[in-house]
């Protein structure tokens, strides 16, 4: 109601312009989707920066929709990630009700659709629901879990649960929903107030993990580097590799983060900020 996608392709165009890789997702939590052009499907195609589209699923903030009507949206991100050649996938906002996956197993199930279009995040919000999570895993798809809020336990702890319990790494991702919105409620539920996802949050689940020797430096880094990358189809992106974009974190042996390189470029060099945004 008061961000738009104007709003959100002129902050990306902005952040890219001092220096960092940005993109971004059309649509809102709602259905109907928002879009720049009139359709997801054009979005994708004419809009340089949008790789898919997002929803609010099991969710009291979002529209509840039926199977029909995210099936319609799905077929807008396909058709668009093929002829953009951008991929395009459906990303879920996955909230607390209690039909967690079931919306998306039922599309999965009767319409035969593919299941890399599905982008579920926030899958560690309960432990419930990161049982459903494993489960649209073990179906072919990739998760997403949130290191700044929206978890049922510390995230080092949830990971090892859910590698005792079948899950791969390979189709796991994590990101910090930093700067998101986060709702406070009291003992009843009620509204009391909002506060601030953490942009620090990744980093502090990278050093716990490889700390209590859950996951290597390699696996707790590929999911915030290269297991992106792939599904997302960021060509050039995730992997030191030659012909790829020069995007590097440096870290001493604590894994406390000593430099920044993006796009060639020295952001944070020996823990000193070197690279500041326009109005800084």
């Amino acid at each position: 109601c008061t961000r738009s996608l104007e709003n959100l392709y002129s902050k990306a165009k902005a952040l890219e312009y001092e220096g960092i890789s940005t993109f971004i997702h059309t649509g809102s939590y709602a259905l109907p989707s928002v879009t720049f052009t009139g359709s997801v499907t054009r979005d994708l195609v004419l809009i340089d920066k949008v790789i898919g589209c997002k929803i609010a699923m099991s969710d009291n903030r979002g529209s509840y929709p039926t199977s029909k009507e995210l099936i319609k949206t799905l077929t807008q991100i396909r058709i668009g990630g093929m002829i953009s050649k951008k991929g395009g996938v459906l990303h879920m906002h996955m909230g607390g009700l209690a039909d967690k996956f079931d919306l998306i197993f039922s599309v999965i199930k009767d319409y035969s659709f593919p299941v890399n279009y599905f982008s579920p995040t926030h899958c560690a919000r309960t432990k419930e629901l990161f049982d459903e999570a494993i489960k649209f895993q073990k179906m072919g798809g990739y998760i997403d879990i949130t290191s700044g809020g929206s978890k049922f336990a510390p995230l080092h702890e949830v990971i090892a649960y859910g590698l005792a319990n079948g899950l791969n790494l390979e189709r796991l991702t994590m990101s910090s929903d930093g700067n998101g919105s986060v709702p406070r409620f009291d003992e009843n539920g009620a509204l009391v107030g909002y506060g601030c996802a953490s942009c620090e949050t990744n980093l502090e689940v990278l050093q716990a993990c490889v700390k209590n020797k859950i996951l290597t430096i390699p696996q707790a880094l590929s999911m915030m580097g290269k297991n992106v990358a792939k599904y997302l189809n960021l060509s050039g992106k995730g992997e030191i590799k030659v012909g790829f974009d020069a995007d590097f974190a440096v870290f001493d042996e604590a894994l406390n983060l000593d430099s920044v390189i993006a796009k060639g470029e020295f952001c944070v060099k020996e823990g000193e900020l070197v690279k500041k945004g326009f109005f800084e």
